[in-house]
């Protein structure tokens, strides 16, 4: 008789606290995922910045350099009326 008083209380105690387990994980695999979702936003903005920056700096070289898209110094000319 002890196995069954033991199950019940058992099934109780789910039955009480489950509410609130079920509230406590959610919240957890919440934190998870926003956690991610920043990582993965400063991941790329780390990207988009190292882009920008090797995109700049490519255009200063093409620039100095006078070697661009077009013959001799035509893409360079370009980008020095930009700035």
């Amino acid at each position: 008789m002890s196995d069954q008083k033991s199950i019940n209380d058992a099934v109780d105690y789910l039955y009480t606290h489950g509410r609130k387990y079920a509230e406590a994980k959610a919240h957890r695999v919440y934190h998870e995922e926003y956690r991610k979702s920043q990582k993965i936003g400063r991941n790329c903005a780390a990207q988009n910045q190292r882009g920008y920056h090797k995109n700049k700096a490519q255009g200063r070289a093409e620039a100095a350099g006078g070697q661009g898209a077009g013959e001799g110094g035509e893409h360079s000319l370009l980008l020095l009326h930009k700035r």
